[in-house]
């Protein structure tokens, strides 16, 4: 199932931990925004887990997602972030949810040949790392 929620205040983003609780995995997908010294390329994947509640699962899941999105799409994967004290995190791993990462996929403030093919192709990969990690974890949980 996909949420596709607005920009909303911080209570809006924890209140999405009530749709989460519901599923296996929570996968919140972003497309952020660099805005450091002009003429370095910030292109990258990278996948966030909450600095606190996340547990091995979760790593597994990020790390398969952000280096499956970075092959894609060609760019660096910058892998797991892990220090990261995010509401909309903090609220799924609230739920009995299994698993919860934010992916951000690519930036949109970087050069990008084609943004829907991107976020279509990168929607793929994602989708397949999290059909990869739930037959890793088959059993396992």
């Amino acid at each position: 199932m996909v949420i596709d929620t607005p920009h909303g205040s911080l209570r809006y983003l924890y209140s999405i931990r009530l749709q989460a609780g519901d599923f296996y995995v929570f996968c919140r997908v972003h497309h952020n925004a660099f805005h450091g010294p002009g003429g370095r390329d910030p292109q990258r994947s990278e996948v966030l887990v909450h600095r606190s509640k996340a547990d091995p699962p979760d790593g597994r899941l990020a790390a398969l997602m952000s280096s499956a999105m970075a092959t894609e799409l060609g760019i660096r994967n910058r892998g797991v972030k892990d220090n990261i004290n995010l509401l909309i995190l903090s609220g799924a791993e609230d739920t009995n949810v299994r698993a919860a990462v934010l992916a951000e996929l690519y930036f949109l403030d970087a050069q990008v040949p084609n943004r829907q093919e991107w976020s279509e192709r990168g929607g793929r990969a994602k989708g397949e790392s999290i059909v990869q990690w739930l037959k890793q974890t088959a059993g396992r949980n």
